[in-house]
């Protein structure tokens, strides 16, 4: 990618000050480059040999990376390349802005872009109109299958037929439910491994029914009572941090020794492996174990949490603005969240986050409806970055919205020409030549009695 787009490395990174600084246009300009780069690299390759592309668990996935991924797919159309997707449909209402958490007020969800709805519905369903995309619902597993997964996880099992059937119809053969549900009794010493197989180490097949949940988030729940108080402890503040965390906030937050601490998260990792290491952090073994975590806990020690994860990050000397601003909104502490919020927003904007900027946005707003005094200077950035980022994800009607509102609270009478100019560029995008001419019009009328320059610049 970098020998056909040889700056993607800053771009990408954040780090080149100058792509932080660009307005709405050029952010805009360098996204679509950035996606066609990757459309020709992928053809490219395609002309040595067929490519075949798995991407797994979709329903995770990103607004921007659904975005990429369907520009790829329309860009490379004809090329020999097979895009393969895995997706759990029962997931799409729990995606989000930036991961499944709650909203500052309890259980609400974030806002997405039509009330719901997945950005991966709406890509499928556009790519299915125009021909190149084919949905394969995939089935539950059948008896057989159960028991040849089971064999393939171990290496070999000698369970009962019995146990396998009651396996098989208490997890209705969902896969994620049977492997979930194989490593509880795993835990519960209900079976082990003995020589490579999984074998029985007591009666497990009985009349009553087996510790087998019927939704995963039961399963998770009980894995995690298995904990020892001082391991589940550990995992409560870590799901607090994110799905990826790192013993250094452990220690701190905790108030432990940092040997103890990692001597817990080996336990965690190698006994009862529902964390695994992670670079230099580590990571749930899976998103919904950490929403359980999270979950469990009471919104007055959750919030106490989030305060001192956003301290102790607060310190260090490249301060992460987005776990920042999650953090601190998360704790409650307003004050300290709306600036590193509009920091956010700024910044997801330049990388092409544009939903992502557009939820540190509105997060923002709670912020500033909440907070007594004059809102100033904050209110005009959040508003002014939601049009910015709605003009750059096409959402034009929004971003006027937007636009208006921060001319109904701003008196610079520069700042306001700037923004008549802003609707201006809307209207002309929507081919609205009276509405663009009305708007610049009024920016020049802003500017009147100010210098030549400042003119020019509306012209």
């Amino acid at each position: 990618l970098k020998e056909v787009l040889p700056d993607v490395e800053p771009l990408l990174s954040g780090r080149d000050e100058s792509v932080r600084e660009e307005g709405a246009d050029r952010a805009l300009w360098r996204r679509s480059v950035l996606f066609g780069g990757v459309a020709r690299v992928l053809v490219r390759m395609s002309r040595r040999r067929p490519l075949l592309l798995f991407v797994d668990d979709l329903h995770w996935a990103s607004r921007g990376t659904v975005e990429m991924l369907t520009h790829v797919v329309r860009r490379t159309r004809g090329a020999r390349i097979l895009f393969l997707g895995a997706y759990r449909p029962e997931e799409w209402n729990m995606n989000d802005y930036y991961t499944p958490q709650e909203d500052l007020q309890g259980d609400e969800k974030r806002e997405t872009k039509d009330e719901g709805a997945s950005p991966l519905i709406e890509a499928m369903r556009a790519l299915s109109r125009e021909g190149i995309c084919e949905e394969v619902r995939l089935g539950r597993l059948r008896l057989e299958e159960v028991s040849q997964m089971v064999r393939e996880l171990s290496g070999g099992s000698d369970l009962p037929g019995a146990f396998l059937k009651k396996l098989h119809k208490e997890t209705e053969g969902n896969p994620l439910f049977l492997l979930e549900t194989l490593k509880l009794l795993r835990d519960k010493g209900a079976i082990e491994k003995r020589d490579g197989w999984w074998t029985r180490t007591g009666e497990i097949v009985s009349s009553d029914p087996l510790p087998i949940p019927r939704a995963v988030y039961a399963v998770i729940a009980r894995r995690i009572e298995r904990l020892s108080p001082e391991g589940r402890r550990l995992l409560e503040c870590a799901a607090v941090e994110g799905e990826v965390f790192s013993s250094d906030v452990l220690c701190e937050v905790l108030g432990l020794e940092r040997m103890e601490v990692l001597s817990r998260l080996c336990d965690l990792e190698q006994v009862h492996q529902i964390i695994h290491g992670a670079g230099r952090g580590y990571r749930f073994d899976h998103p919904r174990v950490r929403d359980v975590l999270y979950e469990g806990l009471s919104e007055e020690l959750r919030a106490e949490i989030h305060r001192a994860i956003g301290r102790f990050k607060e310190k260090r000397s490249q301060e992460p603005v987005f776990e920042l601003a999650h953090h601190f909104f998360r704790a409650g502490d307003l004050k300290k969240a709306i600036g590193y919020l509009i920091r956010a927003g700024e910044k997801a904007q330049v990388l092409y986050a544009g939903w992502d900027a557009v939820g540190y946005y509105r997060d923002a707003l709670r912020c500033l409806e909440q907070l007594p005094g004059d809102a100033g200077d904050r209110a005009l950035r959040v508003y002014e970055g939601l049009g910015d980022a709605y003009y750059a994800l096409g959402e034009l009607e929004r971003a006027v919205e937007n636009y208006e509102q921060t001319l109904g609270i701003c008196r610079n009478k520069r700042k306001r020409a700037d923004l008549y100019r802003k609707i201006g560029w809307v209207h002309q995008h929507q081919h609205q030549a009276e509405q663009a001419l009305r708007c610049m019009e009024q920016a020049r009328a802003e500017l009147e009695g100010e210098d030549r320059n400042a003119k020019c610049e509306v012209r």
